[in-house]
């Protein structure tokens, strides 16, 4: 149970360490064109179109296929009630809250908790593969960008499992590779990610306004690992970090607006609208995910708690200006993230 637990707090804390500086209005009005299709068919729809994207995604669901509504409720209610009792503490333990979490929904739902068993082994396959097998849209993009994601995932993967390799000799030198990897890419896969991220263009595309500053930024995370960076260079770092971080969130804003506006048109295949397995956790799932959903949505404090959320994530990248450091740190637990505070006004 406690990697059903990590893998939605991971995704949670992920959300809040990218959500930096988003305008009031872009965040109310991503969250109005998600309440207009916020309906099971359209949630299940969703879903089908991930299963088709990503075979790992599908297994997942296919293994959900004997969940009840009773049981996901009782672990989401009871899960819940853990992180509230964290409400008012300072400094909270994440790893600690885990734990809770676990020993919470294992002590009150044991009788609810046999259709979630299956799902186990997929999500321990889910956290040591590469993007490949979970990133909906990965096949989309250029060999470059995917050697670049599958580097970013095999060194997660490597630290995941032993944390005493961020102080391994050789760490530096993967994080280089990296940074080398964005850099060489061809021009004609550097276009290709522009077209299919507007925005990305400007920062990778020869020529581009602010091609110059990315250049710069991969600079400072080289000297950063080598220890060579200077004190005086470090206002300029912490700047551009705050700058890529409002980037990458931008960019997947826009394209989750896209995909939401073109849900409608959006062709689910025959051999998944067939999947038994899959629609069975689907009929459950779906309309869980709306009423639950529905209870944060429609709280007057939600836009407000995501903009304080991303004025945290500025907050981050200043301190963590590393942010490739930064990911990588957060598969083992030791990413320092005592700046963000869980916005309490928004939970049931």
């Amino acid at each position: 149970m406690r990697f059903y637990i990590l893998v939605s707090l991971s995704l949670i804390t992920l959300a809040a360490v990218a959500n930096g500086a988003i305008k009031k209005k872009v965040i109310k009005s991503t969250v109005n064109d998600f309440s207009k299709v916020n309906s099971a068919e359209n949630i299940g729809k969703m879903i089908r179109l991930g299963c088709a994207g990503s075979p790992l995604f599908r297994s997942l669901m296919q293994s959900l296929k004997d969940i009840s509504a009773k049981g996901l409720s009782c672990c989401y209610n009871n899960g819940l009630a853990a992180i509230k009792s964290y409400k008012g503490k300072k400094n909270i333990d994440y790893n600690a809250m885990l734990t809770k979490i676990q020993s919470s929904v294992t002590q009150k739902c044991s009788s609810s908790l046999g259709g979630f068993a299956p799902a186990v082994p997929i999500f321990l396959q889910v956290m040591t593969s590469s993007p490949s097998s979970l990133f909906i849209g990965y096949n989309n993009l250029p060999s470059s960008a995917k050697k670049i994601a599958d580097q970013v995932s095999a060194l997660t993967t490597k630290v995941a499992s032993n944390s005493d390799y961020l102080k391994n000799k050789n760490f530096p030198s993967d994080i280089k590779a990296i940074t080398k990897a964005i850099r060489n890419m061809p021009q004609a896969d550097c276009k290709t990610l522009a077209n299919l991220f507007p925005g990305l263009g400007a920062f990778i595309v020869k020529g581009g306004a602010n091609v110059k500053q990315l250049k710069n930024y991969l600079d400072f995370i080289d000297q950063d690992v080598s220890g060579k960076l200077k004190s005086k260079q470090l206002p300029k770092f912490k700047k551009l970090a705050v700058k890529m971080l409002n980037l990458v969130v931008n960019l997947f804003i826009k394209r989750f607006q896209s995909f939401l506006s073109g849900l409608g048109k959006a062709v689910v295949p025959d051999a998944i609208k067939s999947d038994a397995a899959a629609n069975s956790a689907i009929k459950v799932v779906a309309p869980f995910f709306v009423q639950t959903s529905k209870k944060y949505i429609n709280n007057g404090k939600f836009v407000p708690a995501l903009v304080t959320l991303s004025k945290q994530g500025d907050t981050f990248a200043k301190k963590c200006p590393n942010l490739i450091t930064a990911i990588v740190k957060a598969s083992d637990g030791s990413l320092d993230t005592s700046m963000f505070t869980i916005p309490w006004a928004i939970l049931p």
